[in-house]
């Protein structure tokens, strides 16, 4: 891919589907909303010091699963 092939693709309007994550950011976790590859997305939650037994995969589906579940309810 060339370089104004990739600066195309980053500039095209994204179709990803906004959905929450939590990834690593600094020494610490962020929870994210609407990011992918190619978008930043809004910096919700900043965790510092999740606990041991903290499972951040499981808190990301419930919270993808609540919010799809807000928007058929409001359908």
């Amino acid at each position: 891919m060339t370089k104004e092939e990739r600066w195309a693709e980053l500039l095209k309007p994204c179709t990803c589907e906004p959905r929450y994550t939590i990834e690593p950011h600094g020494k610490g976790y962020a929870l994210y909303h609407g990011r992918c590859r190619h978008r930043h997305g809004y910096n919700l939650v900043y965790l510092n010091e999740p606990a041991a037994n903290c499972d951040l995969k499981h808190i990301e589906r419930l919270l993808n699963v609540g919010d799809a579940f807000v928007k058929e309810d409001l359908l």
